[in-house]
Protein backbone atom coordinates (compact mmCIF):
# COMPACT_ATOMS: atom_id res chain seq x y z
CA UNK A 1 0.00 0.00 0.00
CA UNK A 2 0.90 3.44 -0.55
CA UNK A 3 0.61 5.82 1.93
CA UNK A 4 1.89 9.71 2.68
CA UNK A 5 3.24 11.84 5.26
CA UNK A 6 1.53 14.45 5.87
CA UNK A 7 3.24 16.51 8.34
CA UNK A 8 3.06 20.37 7.49
CA UNK A 9 5.43 22.40 9.67
CA UNK A 10 6.20 25.72 8.56
CA UNK A 11 10.06 26.35 7.26
CA UNK A 12 10.76 27.65 10.03
CA UNK A 13 10.50 24.65 11.82
CA UNK A 14 12.09 22.43 9.11
CA UNK A 15 14.97 24.59 8.92
CA UNK A 16 16.50 24.20 12.15
CA UNK A 17 17.47 20.94 11.36
CA UNK A 18 20.20 22.22 9.19
CA UNK A 19 22.15 23.14 12.24
CA UNK A 20 20.18 20.25 14.50
CA UNK A 21 18.27 17.39 12.61
CA UNK A 22 17.04 16.27 15.83
CA UNK A 23 15.37 19.43 16.45
CA UNK A 24 13.56 19.36 13.13
CA UNK A 25 9.58 18.73 12.38
CA UNK A 26 9.08 15.62 11.31
CA UNK A 27 7.77 14.83 7.49
CA UNK A 28 6.57 16.92 5.23
CA UNK A 29 3.08 18.30 3.56
CA UNK A 30 1.81 15.50 1.14
CA UNK A 31 -1.32 14.84 1.28
CA UNK A 32 -3.16 16.90 -2.02
CA UNK A 33 0.33 15.68 -4.01
CA UNK A 34 0.26 11.54 -2.99
CA UNK A 35 -1.82 10.58 -5.77
CA UNK A 36 -0.78 13.06 -8.91
CA UNK A 37 2.75 11.58 -7.78
CA UNK A 38 1.71 7.93 -8.31
CA UNK A 39 -0.30 8.89 -11.30
CA UNK A 40 2.60 10.84 -13.06
CA UNK A 41 5.50 9.22 -12.38
CA UNK A 42 4.16 5.20 -11.62
CA UNK A 43 0.75 5.10 -14.38
CA UNK A 44 2.05 8.10 -16.80
CA UNK A 45 5.57 6.42 -17.27
CA UNK A 46 4.07 2.61 -17.43
CA UNK A 47 5.92 1.47 -14.11
CA UNK A 48 2.15 0.37 -12.51
CA UNK A 49 -1.27 -0.30 -14.14
CA UNK A 50 -4.13 1.48 -13.12
CA UNK A 51 -5.82 -1.23 -11.31
CA UNK A 52 -2.63 -1.76 -9.25
CA UNK A 53 -2.86 2.10 -8.81
CA UNK A 54 -6.27 1.51 -7.19
CA UNK A 55 -5.20 -1.52 -4.88
CA UNK A 56 -1.70 0.01 -3.02
CA UNK A 57 -3.95 3.69 -3.15
CA UNK A 58 -7.94 2.52 -2.00
CA UNK A 59 -8.23 -1.70 -1.47
CA UNK A 60 -5.15 -2.64 0.71
CA UNK A 61 -5.31 0.29 2.89
CA UNK A 62 -9.03 -0.60 3.48
CA UNK A 63 -8.34 -4.20 4.01
CA UNK A 64 -5.07 -3.76 6.26
CA UNK A 65 -6.38 -1.64 8.19
CA UNK A 66 -9.94 -3.38 8.45
CA UNK A 67 -12.09 -1.06 7.00
CA UNK A 68 -15.49 -2.58 6.42
CA UNK A 69 -17.11 -1.36 3.19
CA UNK A 70 -14.26 0.61 2.05
CA UNK A 71 -11.32 0.15 -0.47
CA UNK A 72 -13.55 -0.94 -3.41
CA UNK A 73 -16.66 -0.71 -5.69
CA UNK A 74 -18.96 -3.34 -4.98
CA UNK A 75 -22.65 -3.95 -3.62
CA UNK A 76 -22.67 -2.86 -0.11
CA UNK A 77 -19.63 -0.45 0.12
CA UNK A 78 -20.13 2.75 0.80
CA UNK A 79 -19.96 4.10 -2.61
CA UNK A 80 -16.74 6.72 -1.97
CA UNK A 81 -14.88 7.45 -5.31
CA UNK A 82 -12.12 9.89 -6.10
CA UNK A 83 -12.63 10.99 -10.03
CA UNK A 84 -9.17 12.84 -11.76
CA UNK A 85 -8.38 14.58 -14.71
CA UNK A 86 -5.94 12.50 -16.74
CA UNK A 87 -4.76 15.06 -18.96
CA UNK A 88 -4.60 18.50 -16.78
CA UNK A 89 -1.11 19.32 -16.08
CA UNK A 90 -0.54 21.11 -12.75
CA UNK A 91 2.61 22.61 -11.46
CA UNK A 92 2.98 22.06 -7.43
CA UNK A 93 2.99 25.14 -5.57
CA UNK A 94 2.57 24.69 -1.80
CA UNK A 95 1.37 28.69 -1.53
CA UNK A 96 -1.79 27.18 -3.24
CA UNK A 97 -2.02 23.76 -1.32
CA UNK A 98 -0.72 24.08 1.87
CA UNK A 99 -1.35 26.70 4.76
CA UNK A 100 2.22 26.25 5.85
CA UNK A 101 3.00 27.70 1.90
CA UNK A 102 5.48 25.08 0.55
CA UNK A 103 5.89 21.58 -0.77
CA UNK A 104 8.77 19.42 -1.29
CA UNK A 105 7.48 18.98 -4.78
CA UNK A 106 7.31 22.92 -5.50
CA UNK A 107 7.83 23.21 -8.91
CA UNK A 108 7.27 19.46 -10.12
CA UNK A 109 4.63 19.24 -13.02
CA UNK A 110 1.75 16.61 -12.50
CA UNK A 111 -1.31 15.25 -13.71
CA UNK A 112 -3.87 12.85 -12.53
CA UNK A 113 -5.29 15.51 -9.79
CA UNK A 114 -8.76 14.65 -8.19
CA UNK A 115 -11.65 16.44 -10.00
CA UNK A 116 -14.61 14.80 -8.35
CA UNK A 117 -14.95 13.28 -5.01
CA UNK A 118 -17.96 11.11 -3.98
CA UNK A 119 -18.86 10.31 -0.88
CA UNK A 120 -21.52 7.79 0.07
CA UNK A 121 -22.91 7.87 -3.31
CA UNK A 122 -23.24 12.23 -3.33
CA UNK A 123 -21.11 14.48 -5.09
CA UNK A 124 -18.98 16.08 -1.84
CA UNK A 125 -16.03 17.77 -3.94
CA UNK A 126 -15.76 19.29 -6.77
CA UNK A 127 -12.56 20.95 -8.48
CA UNK A 128 -11.11 22.07 -5.37
CA UNK A 129 -14.36 23.34 -3.03
CA UNK A 130 -16.48 21.44 -1.11
CA UNK A 131 -19.95 20.87 -2.42
CA UNK A 132 -21.24 18.92 0.76
CA UNK A 133 -19.45 18.81 3.76
CA UNK A 134 -20.14 16.82 6.79
CA UNK A 135 -20.28 13.46 4.88
CA UNK A 136 -16.97 12.43 7.21
CA UNK A 137 -17.66 9.43 9.98
CA UNK A 138 -15.46 8.11 12.56
CA UNK A 139 -14.91 4.00 11.26
CA UNK A 140 -13.05 1.87 14.34
CA UNK A 141 -10.19 0.13 12.56
CA UNK A 142 -9.46 -2.93 13.48
CA UNK A 143 -5.75 -3.67 11.69
CA UNK A 144 -4.55 -6.96 10.31
CA UNK A 145 -1.73 -8.68 10.22
CA UNK A 146 -1.26 -9.05 6.49
CA UNK A 147 -2.89 -8.49 3.61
Amino acid sequence: MVTTDHAPGTREEKDVGFSDPWKAWGGVPGLATMFPLIYTYGFERGRIGMGEMVKVTSENAARRLGMSGKGSISVGNSGDLMIIDTKHERIVDGKELYKVGWSAYDGMKLKGWPEYVISGGELAVEGWNFVKKGRGKFIELHPTRYL
